[in-house]
């Protein structure tokens, strides 16, 4: 999976591939040796990179990512590639025309699900929770409606294309 992160108004590309139970990353293009692990639930992390301990605050915020790591403190925005590629296509000012059928954009495994039957959302409102290669991936609705059938529930394992529920 690929992710890009912006710092400072400099780009870093950020692939992860995971291989044999362990991650193998690459930094623009370069392997990066280091071990993240989560400390406290939600904000607290241990990293070790080139031998050296590093203790990192993370804190999502409505621009970004607060990072604070000794006295240096940034905001981080990061997206998976589909989302980039996702944000580049301009809307179009389409009237929808039937039901709104949402599918599973991956395989993973529906770790939440947020709406029921009968729900009315908004666009851009959280629907479920599906989990993929250890990352979770909050599906959203693309516009508002009622939901009309929810197809998956907390625990199930979904197929690429898979539908997971509809909105009229």
């Amino acid at each position: 999976m690929r992710y890009v992160a912006e710092i400072d108004g400099k780009t870093y590309t950020i692939d992860v591939e995971e291989t044999g139970g362990s991650l193998q990353v690459q930094l623009n293009g370069q392997p990066v040796m280091a071990d993240l692990r989560q400390v406290t639930a939600p904000s607290l992390f241990s990293l070790i990179k080139d031998g050296l301990s590093y203790e990192i605050y993370a804190e999502p915020t409505e621009k970004g990512y607060l990072i604070a790591i000794a006295d240096e403190r940034f905001v981080v925005n990061v997206a998976d590639e589909r989302s980039l590629r996702l944000a580049s296509v301009q809307k179009r000012d389409v009237e929808r025309r039937g039901d709104m059928v949402i599918k599973s954009p991956m395989p993973g495994l529906v770790m939440d699900v947020h709406v029921r039957p009968g729900d009315v959302v908004k666009a851009g409102q959280s629907l479920l929770i599906l989990v993929a290669m250890k990352m979770e991936n909050e599906i959203r609705a693309f516009e508002g409606g009622t939901v009309k059938a929810v197809n998956v529930q907390k625990g199930d394992k979904v197929e690429l294309g898979q539908v997971l529920l509809t909105i009229g």
